[in-house]
């Protein structure tokens, strides 16, 4: 499994914290947290252009979160899958379009990683924003947009105060959270890490596609290069790369082989580094770094709140369903 020193149980810690006993995701919720601001039960302080205030329920916020994340965890599931039928299909199939697979798979891990440490990254539509402004009694208001939800302040057993930041769009900003939160965690100098901690989040946090993709947005800009520049990553113009290969380092791997195969990725991606292809396979390990991350904080969860476990149960029998043959990817499909 991933190194679990400092950095996880500090990371443990948060999301004990976010997510709180008696925070219940009802099974098969499909309520979020958009939701919640249009029907839930809290105070609005403070209303302005780039902030709101909310004062709600710790209880309540952990339940909206969770369930997001329960969501969000199917979906990696699903991608999952498409990924495992791309590297077994016997068809031609579009590498591109794996890419872009990929992507979500680790797009969608990060997001149930900030719902799981009470991060997340929301997109908020002009209508829910009109509602908090009218309860705050204020005149003005945040533009539609992506907001970066946090408690701010536990005022006391039953209240905590919840700031709603204005942020980037939720593609980029969900990238720079997530690994901006690891990043921070990493580099704090209270924090003892053993060697192996510190490889996995070294490599997790890498900064070396900085300087072709700005900062921790980079995964974003990657698929963008892939599904949205004319001609880029398909193969009827080239083969940049082939996605079967990329994905099948996982098929046989174990716990033992994490690491490894995450710095291998980097070591290629600084020796080519003009190359798309080692781009996109970090882009690839960094999103399952996530995914397992993810899994290994839920795995905590299931130990210490009596959550639905339906939830759960239906996501094993789904990879049952997946009639993938024994012993592949089964780190992938297994509780971490």
């Amino acid at each position: 499994m991933i190194a679990q020193g400092a950095i996880f149980s500090r990371l443990r810690v948060q999301m004990l914290d976010a997510i709180p006993e008696n925070a219940v995701a009802s099974f098969q919720n499909k309520g979020t947290l958009g939701d919640w601001l249009n029907t839930g039960t809290f105070v609005v302080t403070s209303c302005t252009r780039r902030e709101v205030l909310i004062e709600a329920s710790p209880i309540d916020y952990g339940g909206v979160v969770l369930t997001e994340c329960e969501n969000l965890l199917n979906h990696c599931f699903e991608h999952l899958q498409e990924m495992v039928c791309l590297t077994s299909d016997e068809r031609i199939r579009s590498n591109a379009w794996g890419i872009v697979t990929a992507y979500y798979f680790g797009f969608f891990s990060a997001s149930a990683f900030l719902r799981l440490v009470g991060q997340p990254v929301v997109f908020l539509t002009t209508e829910q924003l009109r509602r908090l402004m009218t309860l705050a009694g204020s005149t003005e208001k945040p533009g539609q947009g992506a907001f970066h939800f946090q408690i701010t302040n536990q005022i006391s057993v039953t209240r905590a105060e919840l700031a709603v930041r204005q942020t980037d769009k939720i593609h980029e900003s969900t990238w720079k959270t997530a690994l901006g939160c690891i990043d921070e965690l990493n580099r704090d100098p209270s924090l003892t890490k053993s060697a192996a901690e510190a490889n996995f989040y070294d490599t997790v946090c890498s900064r070396f596609l900085f300087t072709r993709y700005n900062n921790f947005h980079w995964p974003s800009m990657i698929r963008n290069r892939a599904n949205y520049r004319p001609g880029f990553a398909y193969r009827l113009h080239s083969k940049p790369l082939n996605f079967s290969q990329s994905f099948d380092v996982w098929r046989k791997a174990d716990h033992a082989d994490i690491h490894r195969i995450l710095q291998n990725c980097l070591r290629k991606c600084n020796a080519n580094a003009d190359e798309f292809v080692y781009h996109a396979n970090l882009m690839l390990n960094v999103g399952t770094a996530f995914f397992l991350l993810a899994r290994a904080l839920y795995a905590e969860l299931l130990a210490r709140r009596k959550t639905d476990r339906r939830w759960e149960t239906q996501r094993t029998s789904y990879c049952r369903q997946m009639k993938v043959p024994a012993q592949e990817f089964k780190l992938l499909l297994e509780m971490n």
